[in-house]
């Protein structure tokens, strides 16, 4: 066996009302006073006030910047951390989806110097962390609350880039699936496919290892089999905590095993204005295709985690039939199916490749190698 290692949040509450643990964690970590990263719709549905009250129930002091869009801005961050610095704040809350936990994680790592936070793109370059960090999801997507990324746009070059970092690992992070119940069909099924994502290309990764193998697996097994329950009935909750713990798994494998040219693209897609979720639906069975020949096995061993029959079946088959088991998927589930559904066209083809190859971050994982002319195949082949 190669060597490896892994690397997770500090502590993870994982449970139907894990969200009222929120402030005896704070308190046992001797956290006085804190600052709640939201956006509006979390103050809309009461969840920041019942936060808040727990937290001040257990003698946390709290305040709230509910200022997060979503597919946030770098300067909301600055903004973040400016809204932290020197306030006596020794907790950061992200509470939301991963737009409010990406916003959170980039604000606590440059609160002293928000203004360098753009020093902060790429990989390894935060100096340190000198603040608690709390991450509660809302959505069962990005698995954002195990993972070292976070993720925002560029508005000035129109590009979502990256600070990965282990200082951006939670102290304590609450996985509740009783937050998922307010979601839309449409970003239940968008979320759950950007996990469904996450494992896959974590689980074909270049890096990846036992552990995330066990990891990644599990995860496809588990929203594989919910996710169409989910979106058809959102007040399931037992399907939503299926989504959700398989969106953590997700997390934590990608966090050490890394992504693949299904995301590099999906970065791309999110500077003209393509949702996360959305763009990773799309264009995973189209790398999932091109990847295949690189490693039938591992995708043949995709197809019993997706619940398919492959006794007598080779690889190349069973691995096939995976790739189309999550094509028809994301289809059921409402996503978007060629770049012509999210509004790319022919006049916006060669710059998304270039805007996709400069990901070499994420193409570095890739099981097959992706040059521009890979890119392009897999792009046009999405054109539809």
């Amino acid at each position: 066996m190669d060597l490896f290692a892994f690397r997770t949040a500090g502590k993870v509450v994982v449970g139907r009302g894990a969200l009222v643990q929120a402030g005896p964690e704070a308190a046992s970590l001797g956290k006085g006073r804190a600052l709640v990263v939201t956006d509006g719709t979390m103050v809309d549905l009461g969840l920041v006030q019942k936060l808040v009250q727990n937290l001040q129930a257990n003698g946390v002091e709290a305040d709230v910047f509910a200022d997060v869009e979503p597919e946030p801005s770098l300067k909301t961050a600055i903004k973040c951390a400016a809204r932290l610095q020197g306030k006596g704040y020794d907790l950061v809350v992200g509470l939301g989806g991963g737009s409010c936990l990406d916003v959170a994680k980039a604000g606590a790592a440059a609160m002293e110097d928000p203004q360098g936070l753009p020093r902060y793109l790429g990989t390894n370059k935060v100096p340190g962390r000198k603040i608690g960090l709390f991450l509660i999801p809302t959505t069962a997507g990005t698995g954002t609350e195990v993972t070292p990324n976070a993720i925002v746009l560029d508005t000035d070059k129109q590009e979502k880039q990256g600070i990965v970092s282990p200082y951006l690992y939670a102290d304590v992070s609450l996985v509740d699936p009783e937050l998922t119940l307010s979601k839309s069909a449409s970003v239940t099924a968008a979320t759950g496919m950007d996990a469904m994502t996450h494992a896959i290309e974590a689980f074909v990764s270049r890096n990846a290892s036992p552990m995330t193998d066990l990891l990644a697996l599990e995860a496809v097994r588990l929203i594989g089999g919910s996710l169409r329950k989910a979106v058809a009935d959102g007040s399931d909750v037992e399907a939503r905590e299926q989504v959700m713990m398989g969106s953590m798994l997700a997390g934590m494998a990608f966090a050490n095993a890394g992504l693949g040219a299904v995301h590099a693209i999906a970065m791309a897609l999110g500077g003209f204005g393509v949702t996360h979720g959305r763009a990773n639906a799309l264009m995973l069975p189209y790398v999932m295709r091109f990847n295949r020949e690189s490693s039938p096995a591992k995708f043949a061993r995709l197809a019993p985690a997706l619940g398919l029959e492959v006794q007598g079946l080779s690889d190349d088959e069973a691995g096939k039939k995976a790739v189309d088991a999550v094509a028809v998927l994301g289809k059921d589930v409402g996503c978007p199916q060629t770049l012509k559904d999210v509004g790319i066209g022919p006049d916006r083809f060669d710059l998304l490749v270039k805007k996709s190859f400069d990901q070499q971050r994420l193409l570095a994982n890739n099981p097959r190698p992706a040059g521009m002319a890979e890119l392009e195949q897999i792009c046009r082949s999405a054109l539809g």
